[in-house]
C-alpha cells in the first residue's frame, strides 16, 4: 500500500514538473512576466502556483508512462520548454512592435543619440521607445493580455502536449511571419509622425532656397523636436487604439498557431 502511494506521488510529481516547466518558460519570455524588475523567485513562485491551479485540468493531456526512464523524461522536459518559449517569444515579438515604432520616432525627430534605461528589459533603448513601451504595457494589461497568455499556455496542453518534429516547419513559419510583422507594423505605427517630419523637411528645404541667409541648421533641429513631440501627443489617442489592435492581432495569431499545431499533435 505504501509503495503504491509513493509510486502514485512520483508519477503525478513528474507530470506536475512538466506543467511547471512549460508555464515557467512562458513567464521568462512573455511581456510583463519577463520584466527584470520582477525577481526570479517571484516569477518562479507565480509559475508554481499557476501550475498548481491548472494541474487538475491538464495532467490527463500529457502522455507519460509510469515507468519512463531518465532520458525520455529529459526529452519531455525539453518539449515543454520549447512550447513555452515559442508562445512567449511570439507575444514578445508583437510587444516589440511598440518599441520599434518608438525607435522610428526617435530617429526622425532628432533624438537618435539619446537613450534611456528600459525598466522592463534593463537595457538602453531610444527614449521614445521606452515611452511607447510603457504605454504599450499598460494597454496590454488593460485588455487582459496577461490573462490571455495564461489561457493560451493552458490551452496548449490540450492542443499539443508534446512538441514533435512535424511542428518545426510550422514554428519556423510562425516566428518568421511574426518577425516580419514586427517591422512592418512598427513602421506603419510610425508613419503619421514620419510623414509630418518629412513635410517639415521639405518645407525647410524650400525655405533654404527662398531665403538662403536664414540659419536653417540651427532652426531645423528644435523645430523638428517641437513639431514631432507635439504631434506625438496629439496622435497619442489614435496610437493607443492602434496598440490595442496590435495586441488583439497578437492574440488571434497565437490562437491560429495553436489551432494549426493541433493538426500535427
Amino acid at each position: 500500500m505504501e509503495k503504491a502511494a509513493i509510486e502514485f506521488f512520483v508519477y503525478h510529481f513528474k507530470i506536475f514538473f512538466l506543467v511547471f516547466i512549460r508555464i515557467s518558460s512562458l513567464f521568462f519570455l512573455a511581456p510583463f512576466f519577463s520584466s527584470i524588475d520582477i525577481p526570479i523567485q517571484i516569477r518562479a513562485g507565480f509559475a508554481f502556483f499557476v501550475a498548481l491551479i491548472v494541474y487538475p485540468i491538464v495532467y490527463s493531456f500529457i502522455p507519460l508512462a509510469p515507468d519512463i526512464n531518465a532520458t525520455a523524461f529529459a526529452v519531455n522536459v525539453v518539449n515543454q520548454i520549447i512550447v513555452g518559449v515559442i508562445i512567449g517569444l511570439i507575444a514578445q515579438i508583437f510587444y516589440l512592435v511598440i518599441q520599434v515604432s518608438g525607435q522610428y520616432y526617435t530617429m526622425q525627430i532628432g533624438f537618435g543619440m539619446i537613450n534611456t534605461l528600459d525598466p522592463l528589459s534593463q537595457t538602453e533603448i531610444a527614449i521614445l521607445g521606452t515611452f511607447q513601451g510603457i504605454i504599450g504595457l499598460m494597454i496590454f494589461l488593460i485588455i487582459g493580455g496577461h490573462h490571455f497568455l495564461c489561457y493560451s499556455i493552458v490551452k496548449s496542453f490540450s492542443y499539443f502536449p508534446l512538441y514533435n518534429f512535424e511542428l518545426v516547419n510550422l514554428t519556423v513559419e510562425a516566428l518568421t511571419v511574426a518577425m516580419s510583422k514586427m517591422f512592418y507594423l512598427g513602421f506603419m505605427f510610425a508613419v503619421p509622425l514620419i510623414g509630418i517630419i518629412f513635410i517639415m523637411t521639405v518645407i525647410m528645404g524650400i525655405l533654404a532656397k527662398v531665403a538662403p541667409q536664414m540659419n536653417l541648421l540651427m532652426l531645423g533641429f528644435p523645430l523638428n523636436i517641437f513639431v514631432g513631440l507635439t504631434m506625438l501627443l496629439i496622435l497619442q489617442a489614435l496610437l493607443m487604439d492602434v496598440t490595442k489592435d496590435i495586441f488583439m492581432y497578437m492574440m488571434d495569431f497565437i490562437n491560429h498557431f495553436l489551432n494549426a499545431a493541433k493538426k500535427y499533435a
